[in-house]
């Protein structure tokens, strides 16, 4: 007895405490799961990396400049950049250059690279949905299998109680000598499984909010409870008059792997072009800007008069003529004034005809067919597998369904067998085994109406959400 005393001391500190506790709706849950998945946080780099691509794809069309320089010392026989002449002198050397290019015409592979990057994102974005999609169905079932394990729990303690009150008024009849002994022992016995129910059901609660913290990536020592929704809320399928065809067209714009694939098989075929385009010849323009300055390089500053005396031979007679001449006054050439002087442009067109690559853009092309034609294959058999995963979604549901009505006439109907056996009970027509029997045949069918009732709506709910309606219950 005081065990259960414990157990029900448990239950009323866990209805008084959840007061504090926060609140989360389903909506919530969907919401914080998908802002705070990892999962999520890797496809959006994905996506980010698509919009890169197709950024670097665009900045083709513009043309490049580059700007160096360099500085060098020589030593030995070495060409001075200044005067194109060979020097065996030790020199410094420095030089600056620009130079642009800009590609003309390259058989449409920027167009197409720009196009194909656009397709790629949109894959990219697809494949974000497509998460979104799935963390949606994680945190939906793991929602539900709270919400059913508490009520379990709700229903497995007001058992444990009813239990209790049985012994209690059992021990009363005991001791007034209406009732045999025995009984109670039934009735202790009927307690102590319906404690190991209790803990069971305690469990299941604990180890589903452990699941729904997992996906929400939560602490598994954070505090919350879940909000109850409006069950009827938000569904928006009527299985008796669903259209199949309706249905699969609405699933097929709202799929994002459908829509993935009409993505990839569109990168695809701009593939083909791409690789078609390297038949074609390119054209391009190009232009540079350079100077230098070497410290070899020197100025004339003028001229100076020398007598040069040359020995020569006049009939045969050694003689010695003079004569003058202008030797150049030269001086270092400064930094600014070579950059200036040495300064030149130039600018050009080129243009490149391919002619025989040894079957390599051929084959390329043969590979980029070979591509779409394998996309377009997963394409048809991703739509076939689309139309039987709805089928099945619609069959599953509509068993659901009847499960639900069985398993509430079921319930019904232990229930007033139930209240029948507590008056038969009371005035001692049938013992407490046959009570227990009866009784838990109630329970079972309790248990059994709460399966069956949120498998039904979860199934519904994930059949609108193959259909693109919210799923979101408040």
């Amino acid at each position: 007895m005081k065990k259960t005393s414990l157990y029900l001391l448990l239950v009323l500190f866990t209805a008084q405490s959840s007061i504090a506790q926060e609140e989360w709706s389903l909506n919530k849950c969907i919401q914080y799961a998908v802002e705070n998945s990892f999962d999520m946080y890797q496809s959006n780099i994905d996506i980010r990396r698509a919009e890169i691509n197709t950024e670097q794809s665009e900045n083709q069309r513009l043309p490049s400049l580059n700007a160096g320089t360099n500085a060098s010392w020589n030593f030995g026989r070495s060409i001075d950049p200044t005067s194109n002449e060979f020097i065996t002198t030790t020199f410094f050397s420095n030089g600056y250059s620009l130079n642009t290019g800009i590609s003309l015409y390259e058989g449409g592979r920027i167009k197409n690279g720009i196009k194909q990057s656009e397709a790629l994102e949109k894959v990219s974005e697809a494949g974000r949905d497509g998460m979104i999609n799935l963390i949606t169905i994680n945190t939906v079932s793991a929602f539900f299998e709270i919400l059913f394990a508490e009520d379990n729990l709700q229903n497995v303690s007001v058992q444990l109680k009813s239990i209790q009150d049985q012994i209690d008024q059992m021990n009363k009849l005991v001791e007034a000598g209406s009732r045999a002994k025995f009984e109670l022992y039934d009735l202790e016995a009927q307690l102590a499984t319906s404690e190991q129910d209790h803990t069971i059901a305690q469990n299941r609660i604990d180890l589903a909010y452990l699941n729904l913290k997992a996906i929400l990536n939560l602490p598994s020592d954070f505090d919350m409870t879940l909000k109850k929704p409006d069950f009827e809320q938000g569904v928006y399928s009527n299985l008796d008059l669903i259209s199949i065809e309706e249905a699969y067209e609405r699933a097929i714009e709202f799929q994002p792997l459908s829509r993935q694939l009409d993505h990839q098989i569109e990168a695809a075929s701009i593939g083909i072009d791409l690789a078609k385009s390297a038949y074609y010849p390119t054209v391009g323009f190009g232009g540079s800007l350079a100077t230098n300055f070497s410290n070899q390089a020197k100025l004339i500053d003028g001229f100076s008069t020398q007598l040069i005396n040359s020995d020569v031979l006049i009939n045969n007679q050694p003689a010695v003529i003079s004569a003058e001449q202008s030797i150049p006054i030269l001086s270092n050439s400064p930094y600014g004034t070579q950059i200036s002087d040495n300064f030149g442009y130039g600018f050009g067109f080129n243009l490149s005809i391919p002619i025989y690559n040894r079957g390599a853009t051929k084959a390329n092309v043969h590979r980029a067919q070979l591509d779409l034609e394998n996309l377009q294959t997963e394409k048809s058999k991703t739509n076939v597998n689309l139309k039987n995963d709805l089928m099945q979604l619609i069959t599953d549901a509509k068993a659901a369904r009847r499960s639900l009505e069985a398993s509430e006439k079921t319930l019904k109907a232990r229930e007033v067998a139930y209240a029948n056996a507590q008056k038969r009970y009371d005035l001692g027509a049938i013992n407490s085994y046959e009570y227990i029997s009866i009784q838990d045949q109630v329970n079972t069918a309790k248990t059994n109406f709460l399966l069956s009732k949120y498998d039904y709506i979860l199934k519904v709910k994930l059949l609108d959400y193959f259909q693109g309606y919210p799923v979101g219950l408040d």
